[in-house]
């Protein structure tokens, strides 16, 4: 099912008040009415991302450890210090 594999990979779920989805995934699942704005759901995605913090370290881990941030960073001084760069 897939609020299962969601759960299992960090994933937020939305759905509509189904009792399949609020049995299995409890409080964790954020539910709306099927006549919802889209604002409105974006904002529940938004609130979530903002209140979860494996999501925000997820979010902080793929922005400042690629490669280039690290490059940036941590070499590219170096280079410029010695005068190589």
């Amino acid at each position: 099912m897939p609020i299962l594999e969601a759960g299992l990979i960090g994933l937020p779920v939305l759905s509509a008040p189904i009792p399949a989805a609020e049995e299995i995934g409890g409080q964790e699942v954020i539910t709306f009415a099927p006549e919802t704005p889209p604002d409105e759901i974006a904002n529940l995605i938004l609130a979530w991302t903002e209140s979860s913090h494996p999501h925000k370290l997820r979010q902080r881990i793929r922005k400042n450890f690629t490669w280039q941030a690290i490059y940036d960073r941590e070499i590219l001084p170096l280079l410029n210090e010695d005068g190589t760069g």
